[in-house]
């Protein structure tokens, strides 16, 4: 972004192993250089880079309950394949009598010793296929009404205290996103994030003394990178305020 002031762009680097303070969400960076604009200036900011660890897993205390009937079957965290899930649902789960997974559609049916209710308090639908809400069973046979989804978050949601107001689906209205990253790397890997073309977002900060950023999930859940530690760039941009001036009709025009 071509720069119109005296003020020189600001980047700056944030490992999350350096941050100043930690709890199960958000990461908080005090600094003791100040980032300010002067009143006729206008800060944006971008997401330059990222360099997120693939160490979360797909099953997590978010979606890993399973209620049938009276009973209660917590998944153990971590990553799957569906037959595997579909092992431990199995064995775990008295009133099943035997669960299996269909390759050309994607779904999984779970038979039963008697009529099967699939509790809408259950939190894994959407890992096993199905949709919100409770499910019986026809004929003692239980069978996803979609596709099962065993390979995790999709998109990774970096918010912030910087005010850009953006708009973001998943709340219905304005907050705090700086930006989507789409998962696109493998287990135990890295997620690299490099925009060709950086999106710089206007900020109603006029100072910056901290940073806090968390890392969300699709539903809005924070990502548990399990002790593994992500990096990101941010660019901070300086522009004129600009004075709005309304048209000048052309009745205004004639009066001149």
């Amino acid at each position: 972004m071509p720069q119109e002031t005296h003020v020189s762009s600001r980047q700056v680097h944030l490992n999350s192993d350096d941050a100043d303070y930690t709890n199960d969400k958000t990461h908080i960076f005090f600094f003791n250089d100040i980032i300010t604009s002067s009143p006729n200036v206008q800060m944006l900011v971008s997401l330059v880079n990222a360099t997120i660890p693939m160490s979360f897993y797909v099953v997590t205390e978010n979606n890993n309950t399973l209620i049938i009937g009276l009973t209660t079957y917590i998944i153990p965290t971590g990553n799957y394949t569906i037959l595997e899930i579909i092992n431990l649902i199995e064995t775990n789960i008295a009133i099943l009598t035997n669960v299996t997974y269909s390759k050309i559609t994607n779904k999984i049916s779970m038979t039963g010793s008697s009529e099967l209710v699939l509790s809408a308090n259950s939190t894994c639908h959407r890992l096993l296929g199905f949709s919100k809400g409770i499910h019986s069973s026809t004929a003692n046979v239980l069978t996803s009404d979609r596709t099962v989804n065993v390979a995790g978050v999709s998109s990774i949601f970096i918010h912030t205290n910087l005010l850009t107001d953006s708009i973001d689906s998943r709340t219905g209205g304005y907050s705090n996103l700086l930006a989507r990253i789409p998962v696109d790397a493998s287990r135990n890997g890295f997620l690299n994030y490099s925009p060709d073309i950086p999106f710089h977002a206007m900020i109603a900060n006029k100072t910056i003394d901290f940073i806090t950023v968390s890392l969300e999930d699709d539903d809005n859940n924070a990502i548990d990178l399990n002790g593994q530690h992500y990096q990101l760039t941010l660019q901070f941009d300086f522009q004129y305020t600009r004075e709005f001036k309304p048209p000048i009709t052309l009745l205004k025009k004639s009066q001149v």
